[in-house]
């Protein structure tokens, strides 16, 4: 199990676009400017941790159990700005290096929803639940 927490970090855009953050790490910040998000955050836990030691090496998303799936990236500087990753309402990233899911979303209470439901579909996979909360 993975257990750093030197790249975990909180985002909140500024009013000019720049963001608040809680870790300086270059490119996490760079990633979450990418995706262009009014907030966002690292989401690291046991369940992570699991899914990532049953990953195939070159698996590029997880399918959960009620259809929905989670990309992977390698590592979060591979996150580029491409638009491809930019929403408007919410999105996640696994980010198998870092060991953590980049969860993004255009408010507080959604970027928490997002964060809940990840967290429930994730230990649903690793513990082969089929309803979560």
């Amino acid at each position: 199990m993975w257990f750093g927490s030197a790249n975990l970090g909180a985002f909140v855009r500024r009013a000019d676009g720049t963001y608040a953050r809680t870790t300086q790490h270059a490119s996490i910040l760079r990633a979450v400017e990418n995706i262009g998000p009014a907030v966002a955050f690292t989401l690291s836990c046991d369940s992570v941790s699991v899914l990532l030691e049953s990953m195939e090496p070159d698996q590029t998303e997880i399918e959960f159990m009620d259809g929905s799936t989670l990309p992977t990236v390698a590592t979060v500087g591979d996150i580029k700005d491409d638009g491809s990753y930019r929403s408007d309402r919410v999105y996640a990233c696994l980010c198998r290096k870092e060991h953590y899911i980049l969860v993004c979303a255009s408010s507080p209470p959604e970027l928490l929803a997002q964060a809940a439901a990840l967290e429930a579909q994730l230990v649903g996979m690793v513990f082969g639940c089929t309803s979560y909360l």
